[in-house]
């Protein structure tokens, strides 16, 4: 990142080049609890702004509407281009107010709760072209959002934009695509076996990956680009269904029916009744709502069955040694995404994205723990053949001691 100047804490130079600069810290808010403000009142009024001085925005759950604002300098002598991307992509309502040559200001509007197609520029964030005369140019932002309200504002080279996400990008495919083939190799697995416990994960890996490119906007980009509503319906429902089927594999690889009933009684009621149901009040409820529920039912359940599964470690079920780990990890990093998303945590690098470290991990220890459980199998079916062989090499051996005395009798 090359060097600027802070003039003040609403005002950055970018006379010098500059390859990626995060201008969070550098923003201006005021909310606005009514939405009665227009923007030429936003201009023109004496409000009492905030510096926001975080590398990150957020503030929870809320229906109130925010207005930021931020001075950028352009000392040279020529135009400078930029590119403005607000990485968050499930913001519902975005109003850019950029700042003319004439010093008049043109408005653009965008957000999830618009069609894709309707976007400044195709890419799965917001991406905002920004050009900027000789001198102090204002740019304003109007945000508002049911889901939680979190982002940050970047500022890139046009020519440095498609270089840095280049590198983000492979990494996020490589994620996916290894979800995509876990999904596929246990739904196989389960077709050729007909074993739930194969079924069960199948789906809950692809519903965790539904979750994850929605999460990350790229469900809307390329799976429903159309259908707006859906995108904000998505995300409540793939979770619910997510932890109704995560809670059913629990259920069937850790055989709770035969070693504890009322586990097995608790766990179904919240995988068959509790989620579904919180999935399809979901459809009804607005955003704000929904997500908040959906998080406050999956902590207590995340934190139960990380108790329990320490107690299947200690009784000594073999499986459950590679879901402890797993069951931990994601355990850890999903209370800690819910937190950053409530607003109770502040959003950096690893708060924002602890939901795919968590479910990384999570895919890895078990997709181990049903291998082991596979190899185990396939050692126990050996040893029966091997039984079974000596078996049948005994009763070969009768069966020749009573040929033998039949022999003798007959002659």
């Amino acid at each position: 990142m090359s060097s600027f100047n802070n003039l003040s804490a609403q005002e950055i130079d970018v006379t010098e080049n500059i390859t990626y600069l995060n201008i969070t810290p550098f923003l201006l808010y005021f909310e606005d609890k009514s939405n009665h403000l227009c923007f030429e009142e936003i201009v023109t009024k004496k409000l009492r702004w905030t510096n926001l001085n975080k590398d990150y925005v957020n503030f929870g759950y809320t229906q109130s509407v925010y207005w930021f604002k931020i001075n950028i300098i352009n000392r040279g002598m020529e135009v400078k281009q930029f590119l403005l991307e607000i990485d968050f992509p499930t913001l519902d309502k975005i109003e850019v107010f950029r700042q003319n040559s004439d010093k008049t200001f043109s408005k653009f509007e965008t957000g999830d709760t618009f069609p894709f197609e309707q976007r400044e520029f195709k890419d799965h964030n917001f991406i905002f072209d920004l050009k900027l005369p000789p001198g102090t140019s204002t740019l304003y932002l109007k945000i508002n959002n049911f889901g939680s309200f979190r982002f940050r504002t970047l500022l890139y080279q046009t020519e440095n934009f498609i270089e840095i996400r280049g590198k983000i990008l492979p990494l996020l495919w490589l994620l996916y695509g290894s979800m995509v083939f876990i999904f596929i190799l246990f739904m196989f697995l389960f077709l050729f076996s007909t074993d739930r416990n194969y079924l069960y994960f199948s789906l809950f890996t692809l519903l965790l990956l539904m979750f994850q490119l929605t999460h990350r906007g790229f469900a809307f980009k390329f799976l429903w680009p159309d259908w707006p509503w859906w995108t904000n319906v998505c995300s409540p429902i793939t979770l619910n269904l997510m932890a109704s089927f995560g809670g059913l594999f629990y259920c069937s690889i850790m055989e709770t029916q035969k070693t504890s009933k009322r586990i097995d009684y608790f766990l179904k009621t919240f995988a068959y009744f509790i989620f579904p149901i919180n999935a399809i009040i979901s459809l009804y409820i607005p955003l704000y709502l929904s997500l908040p529920v959906t998080y406050y039912l999956l902590q207590p359940m995340i934190i139960f069955l990380i108790l329990w599964t320490i107690y299947y470690v200690v009784k000594g079920i073999r499986f459950a040694k590679y879901f402890i780990l797993g069951i931990l990890n994601v355990g850890f990093f999903t209370i800690i995404g819910s937190l950053t998303a409530l607003g109770k945590l502040p959003s950096t690098v690893f708060t924002e994205w602890s939901t795919e470290f968590g479910f990384v991990g999570l895919v890895l220890f078990s997709s181990l723990g049903i291998l082991d459980r596979i190899m185990n199998l396939n050692r126990e079916l050996i040893d029966y053949k091997a039984v079974i062989d000596h078996k049948n090499q005994e009763l070969e051996a009768t069966n020749e001691e009573l040929q033998a005395a039949m022999e003798e009798l007959e002659s």
